[in-house]
């Protein structure tokens, strides 16, 4: 469990990735930081990995912890501009699951909506709750859950009250509304009380399209035949640049294999002058490499190396080393 209180007030320039998941995709929206959390809206609906059918899906964050528990949570939030002529809505939401969940929000829309407003969906039912007028554009949202109730409040006063909520939620700040006519900045979140669960969730990384080591090692069945303390640069592409942690934990490895009978072997032409193991890209070829460091006390023995990515795909090649 993470201590109590949590806060955020979104110093600096750079989100903090760590505690934050930003919705996607973006589309034309934007998620940015400049000593507040400053959105826009295209008005599509992006979402989050960890909250799927997230009620009324923009452009945001989502905090990558699950609060359980009783909690007490709050954001201010200004600068809020929206259209009279299509809906805009900010809001502070809280997630249980597709089905279970709550926001409060600054609205403004068509008919002379303009105001604050929570809308709850229990058991897949929609709960709306009356736009009370406040034409502000800024305040502070604040939700509280206490012995199964849970109370929205706006600038301190409660807004509406509702029980059927379960514990283990997770909060978002989001914007829904047109693009070039829905901006707003939050600052100051908090979580005042309730349990941070860990660890932090995580999303899945999509398979990467890995086509194949690339030379100077073959692929298998192909048996790599090298020196015993050589540094082999591994090569290997995965669609364009994703970044250099790209491993799963503990990976690259290599462990003793039998060595196969009839198996076509290829000398490994090209070496590696470094001297420490290590992972680089070059933009221009698209190309990872990984230099591996083997050892001359291999000689006259094969290993199989196993490359897992964070994708949670393994990749494997046969060497053999000689003297």
């Amino acid at each position: 469990m993470v201590a109590l209180p949590q806060i955020d007030t979104f110093d600096g320039n750079v989100i903090d990735s760590q505690k934050w998941e930003i919705s996607g995709p973006l589309g034309a929206s934007t998620v940015t930081q400049n000593n507040a959390l400053l959105l826009t809206s295209d008005g599509s609906g992006a979402g989050f990995c960890n909250t799927p059918g997230i009620f009324g899906p923009g452009a945001g964050v989502a905090l990558r912890r699950k609060i359980s528990g009783d909690f007490d949570l709050q954001v201010d939030f200004s600068s809020f501009v929206g259209s009279s002529t299509n809906f805009t809505q900010a809001y502070l939401n809280i997630y249980q699951d597709p089905d279970n969940q709550l926001h409060i929000k600054r609205i403004r829309g068509p008919g002379g909506v303009d105001g604050i407003q929570t809308v709850a969906k229990l058991g897949g039912g929609i709960i709306n709750g009356y736009v009370s007028y406040n034409p502000a554009s800024s305040g502070t949202f604040r939700i509280v859950r206490s012995g199964g109730l849970v109370t929205t409040y706006f600038n301190g006063a409660a807004n509406f009250s509702i029980s059927g909520l379960g514990s283990d939620i997770i909060a978002s700040l989001v914007l829904l509304g047109p693009q070039g006519e829905s901006s707003v900045a939050y600052d100051n979140f908090r979580i005042d009380s309730g349990s941070l669960v860990e660890p932090p969730l995580a999303c899945p990384v999509p398979p990467y399209p890995f086509s194949g080591f690339k030379q100077p090692v073959d692929n298998l069945p192909t048996v790599n035949t090298v020196k015993g303390g050589s540094a082999i640069p591994v090569k290997f592409s995965l669609g364009g640049d994703k970044g250099l942690d790209i491993f799963a934990s503990g990976f690259p490895t290599s462990s003793t294999a039998a060595c196969p009978n009839g198996s076509p072997t290829d000398t490994i032409e090209e070496v590696s002058a470094a001297s420490n193991s290590g992972l680089t890209y070059d933009a221009a070829s698209d190309q990872y490499t990984f230099v591996w460091k083997t050892e001359k006390a291999w000689v006259n023995t094969c290993r199989q190396l196993t490359v897992r990515l964070n994708d949670g795909t393994d990749h494997t090649a046969m060497f053999q080393f000689t003297k």
